[in-house]
């Protein structure tokens, strides 16, 4: 019987786990599907995807190489908004 509980209170939690991935939807961040000014191939679809065990694609899955354009400018000290949306 106690290995039922274990095997319950397992599942309940690496179970939710699974569902913490979330993305920044406001401001957008680097090839967001959100952004309307990002196309094509600028539009980052897989934003949940690990990145490189070797770190070959750090800082930000290299999407800073890809060009873009500033979503939105901040000052230190002052208070912002952030949206996150669930993947």
């Amino acid at each position: 019987m106690l290995g039922i509980y274990r095997l319950a209170v397992a599942i309940v939690l690496f179970g939710s786990s699974a569902l913490a991935h979330m993305q920044m939807r406001t401001p957008f961040p680097i090839g967001s599907k959100f952004d309307s000014k990002n196309t094509g191939v600028a539009v980052d679809y897989d934003m949940a995807r690990p990145m490189a065990s070797d770190g070959s694609d750090y800082p930000c899955m290299n999407a800073h190489h890809a060009g873009g354009h500033v979503t939105a400018t901040y000052k230190a000290g002052g208070s912002y908004e952030i949206e996150y949306v669930h993947l």
